[in-house]
């Protein structure tokens, strides 16, 4: 029996979605946005800004994946600015791949010659 993508996702999407939620809970419920300059944030933009840097404050990595021209750019970078500040130390596993490595927030070129705090 075929049925259509539409019918799929009528038929079990909210059961997949509890799964999916279940396996893989969100890191952040509600937008939590420090830096307050520039442009602000529209919609979810400022969900997934709060959600790419506590997935980078968790883990050092995260992913932004969203369609084009939803503001990819503008996401990763606020994702960067509300770091600022903060200490960046690189997960174990890359500590050990790469012993005496470290991270550089690069406010201007001359930053990139000095280690964060």
């Amino acid at each position: 029996m075929q049925i259509t993508l539409s019918q799929f996702l009528q038929r079990y999407g909210k059961d997949l979605s509890r799964a999916t939620e279940a396996k893989l809970p969100p890191l952040v419920q509600e937008p939590r946005l420090n830096w307050s300059k520039g442009r602000r944030p529209m919609g979810a933009q400022a969900l997934a800004i709060t959600g790419i840097a506590e997935a980078l404050r968790r883990h050092g990595v995260g992913i932004l994946a969203a369609e084009m021209g939803t503001g990819k750019t503008l996401m990763g970078i606020r994702a960067a600015l509300e770091m600022e500040g903060l200490p960046r130390p690189l997960p174990p596993e890359r500590q050990e791949a790469h012993p005496g490595a470290g991270s550089v927030l690069a406010t201007s070129w001359a930053s990139l010659t000095r280690p964060c705090s």
